[in-house]
């Protein structure tokens, strides 16, 4: 029997037919021989079923040569169990070549190797002995296991690599940069953190030294000096103001006023100022010079010759102790100077004293006494046609000149050059 008959009636037998035989193509028409299928037999040798048919011959015809059929049968059996060697012989070999790709592809991608072949396709293992498309082809030469398949998936894992590696060194260079970053900004928060500390005691210098200058001005507190031009200004504006009031229509000179014993009495000074002797002799020009002079004479008296220190008016009362404050202040200020001392020490003590009595709050009532007094002297002058209206705008006027006068003299006794006035004015 030939290898393709042979071949053909095993391929009968797998798909489970029945009945007898399909018989081959025949060489010779004067013989006939049959086979006796017997079952099959596990292999010892191989992991699947021995294809092996035992064919024993059940009657001749014709008068064959039995040893002849006997030795084509083992010749057929020789060839078969041949090309199975052989065909284990590739398989052997491309599972070695597997192993040797699985041993080169990475740890991390070689989970990515148990699906080898994609949809639709037969990877590798479907060419091992037991898979499930292997008993179909099982007498036919299996083909070698397709090389694109693992070339392609090769390939893919090779790209996927070189894709990780470029993305890991992109984010190696990353990290050098975010490195590099980071160590400039160290460096510029060393760099301020050094300049805060020199501006720290810089500024703890400069603290010091306002301390110090603070005690200073303290020390010489309220001493200032008193440029020539403001002590000029401030009695120009003193004299343009006495002179402005002594010309107020308000007060008649062409007159000789009488006076009554309740203005003498309130202001001793009236009668003397305006005696028949002397103001009826005068004119009118020299009058309103003599009212004018008058006004300064009563603002030197309250004002500009007073040593005063802002408490006039001001009446002490600390327990026992009662009276007036400020002429005690006077008193003691001459007594500094009639003991001889330092004109420097004085000054210091009376600016030292004026300022602690402007921190008190006190309203100084010196230039309201001047007022006042200045007010009664001229009241025998005023128009009976003086309304009373322009009675109150006249002592606000002169209210204004006495505190003119007494910012003055404060100017003046609060600075060292020791100014005095000069009654002249």
């Amino acid at each position: 029997m030939s290898h393709d008959e042979s071949r053909h009636r095993h391929r009968e037998r797998e798909r489970g037919r029945t009945g007898p035989p399909v018989p081959p193509r025949s060489r010779s028409a004067s013989y006939y021989t049959s086979y006796e299928v017997r079952p099959r037999r596990r292999s010892t040798t191989m992991d699947y079923d021995d294809p092996m048919v035992d064919m024993a011959p059940q009657h001749e015809v014709g008068g064959a040569d039995v040893s002849g059929d006997a030795r084509r049968q083992e010749a057929i059996l020789l060839e078969f169990q041949a090309k199975m060697n052989q065909d284990m012989a590739g398989i052997q070999t491309g599972l070695n070549c597997l192993m040797q790709q699985v041993e080169a592809i990475p740890a991390q991608v070689a989970a990515g190797m148990s699906k080898p072949g994609g949809s639709g396709e037969h990877g590798w293992r479907a060419w091992l002995p037991g898979s499930t498309g292997y008993p179909d082809q099982r007498h036919e030469q299996p083909p070698a296991p397709p090389p694109h398949v693992n070339a392609t998936r090769l390939a893919e894992l090779q790209g996927e690599n070189k894709v990780l590696g470029n993305r890991n060194s992109g984010l190696q260079r990353e990290l050098e940069a975010a490195k590099r970053e980071l160590g400039i900004a160290q460096r510029k928060a060393a760099s301020v953190e050094a300049q805060l500390r020199e501006h720290q005691e810089e500024v703890n210098k400069l603290r010091g030294k306002e301390a110090m200058f603070r005690t200073i001005i303290l020390d010489q507190a309220g001493v200032q000096k008193i440029s020539d031009d403001e002590i000029l200004q401030g009695f120009l504006k003193l004299r343009q103001d006495v002179q402005k009031l002594s010309r107020s229509a308000s007060y008649l000179v062409d007159t000789n006023p009488t006076i009554s014993t309740a203005q003498e009495e309130a202001t001793p000074s009236i009668s003397s100022f305006y005696r028949a002797a002397t103001w009826g002799q005068l004119g009118l020009v020299d009058r309103r010079l003599r009212v004018r002079a008058k006004i300064f004479d009563e603002l030197h008296f309250h004002i500009l010759g007073y040593n005063c220190f802002g408490l006039q008016g001001f009446q002490a009362e600390v327990g026992a102790l009662t009276g007036p404050v400020e002429p005690g202040l006077r008193r003691f200020e001459t007594i500094l100077q009639d003991r001889g001392v330092s004109e420097n020490v004085i000054t210091d003590w009376r600016i030292a004293t004026i300022n602690c009595v402007e921190l008190t709050g006190i309203e100084e009532m010196t230039s309201k006494f001047a007022a006042t007094d200045i007010f009664a002297i001229l009241a025998p002058l005023l128009s009976k046609h003086v309304r009373p209206s322009e009675e109150d705008v006249l002592r606000a006027t002169i209210l204004d000149l006495c505190k003119d006068a007494y910012k003055l003299r404060m100017m003046m006794r609060k600075s060292k050059d020791n100014l005095k006035e000069r009654a002249s004015l």
